[in-house]
């Protein structure tokens, strides 16, 4: 996999962040939150890597979550993932507010407060603004040490 970095110093507000392309195993939507799929056992021998998945609680935590994907796909496929910097619309739970230190929650592909989860997840990124009624907000994703 190769790394793209993403930079936009054009006046427009967007700090510098960095994304990666990975192969999803299932549909992904823009916004939501990307983790390592660690139950495939097909797909990361046939790719020579990793393959990835919404991230949740239940089943991929927040140890394995990498950061947002950028693209929308209705299938398996490749997807950009933004793995640290600023996201806009990121897809948490609409009980977040400004400040608060994010986890994956029980929803797939969906962050949530720290104090909504536990404390013994790995923090994903703070809350840049609350969630709204769409379960969006802006956010700081906080890179997966595996990409630092």
């Amino acid at each position: 996999m190769a790394r793209v970095f993403l930079m936009d110093y054009a006046g427009t507000g967007d700090y510098g962040t960095q994304s990666i392309r990975v192969w999803c195993t299932a549909a992904v939507t823009a916004g939501d939150w990307i983790a390592i799929d660690s139950n495939d056992t097909t797909n990361p021998s046939a790719l020579e890597g990793w393959s990835f998945v919404t991230a949740d609680s239940g089943v991929e935590g927040d140890y394995d979550t990498i950061g947002v994907a950028m693209d929308t796909t209705t299938a398996a496929g490749f997807v950009t993932v933004q793995i640290g910097g600023r996201y806009d619309g990121a897809n948490v739970a609409d009980a977040v507010t400004l400040g608060q230190n994010l986890v994956i929650s029980t929803t797939a592909g969906r962050a949530a407060a720290v104090a909504a989860e536990g404390t013994s997840s790995r923090i994903i990124g703070k809350a840049l603004s609350a969630g709204d009624a769409n379960n969006d907000a802006n956010v700081w994703i906080f890179p997966h040490p595996a990409f630092v």
